[in-house]
């Protein structure tokens, strides 16, 4: 009676340990984000200014480091006021973060969305609008 008890608090102990892993698992698997430039901006109704939707032109993942090529999938965000905001300027490692609002958001901007988890339509949790870079102007040679 008591090897069979042994046994199965084993069995136990190992299925909770195996569920916990797999939970970690999935978690670390962040498909609920993505990468673009804003083809549309579409504001919500007046009493609800800092909401609305925003048409995404999805860029290709990191490892595919190639040039946009016309046919990426667009998609539809739902922005709503419960949405976080923020500017992200500077070089990758040294990256500061300023507070923004729906209306920081351009047509043809690089954004990077999380989006949240759970929810039936693709509604935005946290939006990072990335700061242009600034182009220099050639000196003209005479």
């Amino acid at each position: 009676m008591t090897l069979l008890r042994a046994l199965l608090i084993g069995v136990l102990a190992l299925t909770i340990t195996a569920d916990a892993s797999a939970a970690k698992a999935k978690k670390k698997k962040n498909k609920g984000s993505l990468e673009g430039i804003v083809t549309a901006v579409e504001p919500g109704k007046d009493d609800q200014k800092d909401s609305g939707t925003i048409t995404v032109k999805v860029l290709a993942g990191k490892k595919k480091k190639a040039a946009p090529t016309g046919n990426e999938p667009e998609k539809k965000i739902a922005i709503t006021k419960e949405t976080k905001f923020e500017k992200v300027s500077g070089k990758k490692g040294q990256q500061s973060a300023a507070a923004a609002t729906f209306s920081d958001i351009q047509k043809d901007g690089r954004v990077a969305i999380s989006l949240k988890t759970g929810s039936a339509t693709d509604t935005a949790e946290k939006v990072q609008i990335e700061q242009s870079k600034k182009k220099k102007k050639k000196a003209k040679a005479s």
